[in-house]
């Protein structure tokens, strides 16, 4: 493969998650907490669906620094804690309301 398809391929995906990162969940004036239905922590990973380096009790505040989605469809939010550490989190267990 060429270097000129591969720095195309590389481009075009980039382009295709511009929207991933605009979400409204990162808009201005948003708190996001974690919310996991089982009421347990939840698994914070290095990477999307990744090894797990953590965990977080829920009604804690993040903040979305992006949003990703893993071979299964899953979409992943890059989150930072209050704490300033950073990792992987499914999107599914993050809401977000107006401050």
């Amino acid at each position: 493969m060429s270097k000129n398809l591969i720095g195309l391929c590389l481009g075009f995906s980039f382009v295709l998650n511009i929207p991933a990162f605009l979400s409204p969940a990162l808009a201005k004036g948003e708190v996001c907490y974690v919310t996991d239905p089982t009421g347990t922590p939840l698994n914070v990973r290095k990477s999307p669906d990744g090894k797990v380096i953590g965990s977080i009790k829920n009604n804690k505040v993040v903040t979305i620094l992006g949003i990703s989605t893993d071979k299964k469809g899953r979409d992943w939010a890059k989150v930072r804690g209050n704490a300033g550490s950073t990792g992987w989190i499914l999107r599914e267990y993050v809401t977000c309301t107006k401050n």
